[in-house]
């Protein structure tokens, strides 16, 4: 356990609060509001004092709280990072104070000494004895032991310090007023100059050694300062699966893709298709004219075998023709995977044409530009052989026949091509597997590339001094303001964007990895706090206006005034349901998280975790169903929150990911 957090959990930390976390908030467990006028939170950087030209605008004030009430024989200590504007050689600069001229302290730096007193200063005061040089970074600390000494403390050491009046160090502390980070009691001069980076009170001595790890743990300590994220899979076969015969993650070398399995069957790029790294890590687009993979080893022989999976990530880059995924064979095939010229999935096996083991996808149409997985599975069991065909996750064709046993002789390999017949497509995935593997097995696969994030909202947009304006982008976000008011709220655990005044903000899909066509599908996950009229959520949204502008086609999350949740479409501003639930299905002022998904095929479903809902729950319609079909918009370019006074979402949670975030695919992990 880190010092800091075994001070807390001792409950001798009263006051903590570390500005490079991009809050204001105290992380001592009081969770004591401060108030900021005139400073800014710089990402990654501590809380800058923007303005000390004007006078009495450059503060942090922290209500008066009974935590740094000290009386006269509490033992305290207070910890300071800090580094100033300029040089305070020849001048007085303001560090902080809770005194009200009779009671509490004030600290300031003067002539480059830092100084500590007590009430107005005319009675007990500790110095340091030597000057620092506060224009770089600078670690003060006064250690107050009402019965023997002070100590100072510089940059984790401790140093010479100079007590007047000690026989005062038992004076009473009490004060009413405000602990000022920056200030000095009603005083307009002098204020400070610079960054603080953290602030820290205990209400016993902290012992050398503590103070040094302080120093150093607070050094040592890396706060997020990514305002968003981006995640890539690594869709690498496992290599430890016995029945992997080979497997690509379509990563070229030299004109060569790896091979992950112990057979080491290498396989050779050809026609120069374009390598690029994405969300589904290494890829190949293949141009539909010469380029392909090709791979020859004797152990591609399936001849003799009962049992065979061949699997794949791709998606068309055209939405016409026959894309060959993986083909054993050139001029006889013991296998074919392939989206077909109707543009579903296919398997045949031996030149089974038009036969029991010739089966084709039922439902969905992939020639569409996404990502898709597809999976032919063989299996036999007693009398009987089984070929499956999986698209995304889930079954979508199957037939039995008496057992079979595979018989066509070859031993070459090709990906993206069938004799002269080339795919305009792209790869991120070819595996293939000398035994045939179930549903459970299809599924996981599918989650790991259906799971990778898109984008999500990380914890380092910096905290809203004040209200933002009605214009322009949320500082360190990609949220830009359409209207209304707006500001980024934070508590010691959760950062949250709030909504002060009715309005809307938009986020463009083009910050997230691939293009329209993908944004319009995959998964959606927000967390919400309803505390207006009826918030919405246009997750597919076509323009950069009001969810309800008479120019706008998209999708909708909305919770209504009665608090209904309701999946909405939008048609030219016009609204209409897919599916709500019943009357107070949620409650005001609680923290709901939402997933909505949508397959390929225009299917939505919805669920719900907060509140009385302990865990994911499918949200139960009054009116509809869930799943609900529609697929009226096929491409998204923006992300539309339309909340009212009050409403909120979460940005981002220390202790949890409750981000925005959107996911590549269907996932329910």
């Amino acid at each position: 356990m880190s010092v800091i957090q075994s001070l807390i959990s001792e409950g001798v930390i009263v006051e903590y609060r570390d500005f490079r976390s991009g809050t204001f908030s105290d992380f001592s467990g009081n969770d004591n509001v401060a108030t900021p006028t005139g400073v800014h939170l710089m990402k990654g950087g501590g809380a800058r004092f923007v303005n000390p030209a004007a006078a009495g605008t450059n503060l942090i004030s922290i209500p008066n709280t009974a935590s740094y009430d000290f009386g006269t024989s509490t033992d305290f200590s207070i910890y300071a990072w800090f580094k100033t504007g300029e040089d305070t050689s020849a001048r007085n600069m303001r560090l902080f104070s809770n005194t009200n001229l009779s009671g509490g302290v004030f600290a300031d730096i003067n002539n480059n000494i830092p100084r500590l007193f007590f009430g107005a200063g005319a009675t007990y005061t500790l110095t340091f004895n030597a000057a620092i040089d506060p224009t770089i970074s600078t670690h003060a600390c006064w250690v107050i032991d009402r019965d023997t000494s002070g100590y100072t403390y510089y940059n984790g050491s401790l140093v010479a310090s100079t007590e007047a009046n000690p026989g005062n160090r038992q004076d009473n502390l009490d004060t009413p007023n405000p602990l000022q980070l920056g200030k000095v009691t009603t005083q307009t001069a002098n204020m400070f100059d610079g960054t603080f980076n953290a602030f820290l009170i205990a209400n016993r001595v902290l012992t050398a050694t503590e103070v040094s790890q302080i120093q150093g743990e607070l050094e040592g300590m890396k706060w997020p300062t990514k305002t968003s994220g981006k995640a890539k899979t690594n869709l690498t076969p496992n290599t430890n699966d016995s029945s992997l015969v080979v497997g690509y993650n379509m990563k070229e070398v030299s004109g060569e893709v790896q091979d992950f399995s112990q057979n080491t069957i290498t396989g050779t790029v050809n026609g120069n298709p374009l390598n690029a790294t994405t969300n589904m890590g290494s890829t190949l687009r293949f141009n539909g004219v010469d380029a392909d993979i090709e791979a020859t080893n004797a152990l591609l022989n399936v001849s003799g075998t009962t049992e065979l999976t061949v699997a794949c990530w791709v998606k068309t880059n055209i939405t016409t023709g026959t894309h060959y995924c993986i083909v054993n064979g050139i001029n006889t095939y013991a296998y074919t995977l392939s989206i077909a010229s109707n543009g579903r999935a296919r398997i045949v096996i031996d030149q089974d044409w038009g036969g029991d083991m010739d089966i084709y996808g039922t439902s969905a149409l992939l020639r569409d530009g996404q990502w898709h997985y597809l999976v032919g599975s063989l299996t036999t069991s007693g009398a009987n052989s089984t070929l499956s065909l999986y698209v995304d996750g889930e079954l979508d064709n199957s037939n039995t026949f008496a057992a079979y046993t595979m018989t066509m002789v070859n031993t070459g390999l090709y990906i993206g091509r069938s004799q002269s017949t080339y795919s305009d497509s792209t790869f991120a995935s070819a595996e293939i597997y000398n035994e045939g593997k179930n549903a459970s097995w299809v599924a996981t696969q599918y989650a790991k590339g259906a799971g990778v994030v898109q984008y999500k909202t990380d914890w380092g947009i910096a905290e809203s001094s004040s209200v933002v304006s009605s214009t322009g982008v949320i500082r360190d976000s990609d949220f830009t303001i359409l209207s209304g008011q707006w500001r980024v709220n934070s508590t010691s655990t959760t950062k949250s964007i709030y909504c002060n005044s009715s309005g809307v903000i938009s986020l463009p899909t083009s910050v997230m990895a691939g293009d329209s066509k993908e944004a319009a599908y995959g998964t959606w996950e927000f967390t919400i706090n309803k505390g207006g009229t009826a918030p919405l959520f246009g997750f597919a949204c076509q323009e950069n206006i009001d969810v309800l502008d008479g120019s706008q086609n998209c999708y909708v999350l909305h919770i209504d005034g009665s608090r209904r949740v309701r999946l909405r479409k939008v048609t030219a501003g016009s609204l209409s349901d897919l599916f709500y639930s019943a009357a107070d299905y949620v409650s005001n002022a609680v923290e709901y998280r939402v997933r909505i998904t949508r397959s390929p095929t225009g299917v939505f479903t919805g669920y719900i975790k907060g509140g009385a809902y302990t865990n994911w729950t499918l949200i139960v319609p009054e009116v509809g169903t869930n799943p609900a079909t529609d697929n009226s918009f096929t491409t998204a370019d923006y992300v539309v929150w339309e909340l009212d006074t009050g409403d909120s979402f979460i940005l981002s949670k220390r202790n949890g990911d409750d981000a925005f975030i959107k996911r590549v695919g269907v996932w329910n992990g």
